[in-house]
């Protein structure tokens, strides 16, 4: 049986965090969804979570923010940071935060399906993998 894994999801657009959550809790994992970073930083105060897929651009705590502030919470969480900018300067800081893998957005749901079973199942949290990902 699988281990049940904890993923939280943190995007400003319901569209986007149901189809991800239902993927997701359909293959067996335990999933809850934030719309802000806020609300995921006070999900953190309660649980624990083995992966983080945010998005990159939302209002006030942006997933650059989000993903420094959880990393001193919980410093084995992994990191998938979503994102329809191109530019090279997020990518970079993603790196330097040791974020897991970025995903260009739209992400469909097979490729986040196997990067989320290749992070947790595969156990090849500690190796990581960072690089822009066209997922369209």
């Amino acid at each position: 049986m699988m281990q049940s894994f904890r993923i939280l999801i943190v995007d400003d657009d319901p569209i986007i965090s149901d189809l991800l959550q239902e993927t997701l809790m359909t293959e067996g994992y335990t999933v809850s969804r934030a719309t802000n970073g806020a609300e995921a930083l006070e999900l953190m105060q309660d649980a624990v979570f083995h992966l983080l897929i945010t998005d990159f651009s939302m209002p006030a705590i942006d997933g650059l923010t989000l993903l420094k502030i959880s990393k001193r919470l919980m410093p084995h969480l992994q990191v998938i940071l979503m994102t329809a900018s191109r530019e090279k300067k997020v990518l970079d800081e993603a790196v330097r935060l040791g974020v897991y893998v970025v995903l260009s957005k739209p992400v469909g749901q097979k490729e986040i399906l196997k990067t989320v079973k290749e992070i947790l199942e595969n156990k090849k949290c500690s190796t990581g993998q960072v690089g822009m990902i066209n997922l369209s």
